[in-house]
């Protein structure tokens, strides 16, 4: 038969109460069905006998957190953190939500600093975002950039560089300027263009697809016949 114990749990004192110290599991407050009793908080209650090598599987399983970052430009979104036991919204930078195996979820908050602390490595394991370039190029030419594209062309050969197998796209665009049909063999070939620059660089890809829009996607809306200089584009996206 049990002796009575005296246990503090979630700040009320049990006395007996069916209460069971199972030797398999010491170091916490076992009920009769030798399951863990839990604090008000979800917590497992330990017993004098706790130390930290004391383990449980329903105890000692580690627990979820959802941090919320904030994006690359400083942007922030929101979360809801959802349980059995209830939920919390994290919309503020760092804030996070910390799920025990029981359900409660405890509110906390971040740094820059501890997260880079924890979750420094799944940080660096991931992939780069994903970015974009324009270039443009002379009226009525297929292989001409224009002076202002040209350092554009280089940054975008150096991001390339420092990832390992890029997937490229390639969109060519023309102004309203010349027949439709004319336009799309010319959108097709600044594509091609651009394409044929990054492979002599002796860029290194995982794909490279290259096309042609002709003039069905102005950036800026004109007439027809109208010269328009930022229509006259390549559009690049990396990932």
């Amino acid at each position: 038969m049990l002796q009575p114990r005296h246990v503090m749990c979630g700040g009320l004192l049990a006395l007996g109460c069916g209460l069971a110290w199972a030797a398999d599991a010491p170091g916490y407050v076992l009920d009769s069905r030798g399951e863990p009793m839990r604090s008000v908080t979800g917590d497992c209650v330990r017993s004098g006998s706790w130390t930290s090598q004391s383990q449980h599987p329903a105890c000692d399983a580690p627990r979820d957190r959802i941090v919320l970052l904030p994006g690359p430009d400083g942007k922030l979104g929101a979360v809801v953190v959802r349980s059995a036991a209830g939920e919390v919204r994290l919309d503020t930078a760092y804030a996070a939500a910390e799920v025990s195996k029981a359900g409660a979820i405890a509110q906390q908050r971040d740094d820059a600093a501890s997260v880079a602390r924890r979750f420094g490595a799944v940080q660096a394991a991931q992939p780069p975002r994903p970015v974009s370039f324009t270039v443009y190029f002379a009226t009525g030419s297929a292989t001409e950039l224009t002076p202002e594209s040209q350092p554009v062309m280089a940054g975008l050969k150096a991001e390339l560089a420092r990832r390992p197998a890029p997937e490229i796209t390639v969109i060519g665009h023309t102004d309203r300027v010349g027949h439709a049909e004319d336009n799309d063999t010319l959108s097709a070939g600044r594509a091609q263009a651009v394409r044929d620059m990054l492979l002599a660089s002796g860029t290194q890809t995982f794909s490279l697809n290259a096309t042609g829009r002709g003039e069905r996607e102005a950036l800026v809306a004109t007439e027809d016949g109208v010269a328009e200089p930022k229509n006259r584009r390549v559009e690049i996206s990396v990932r």
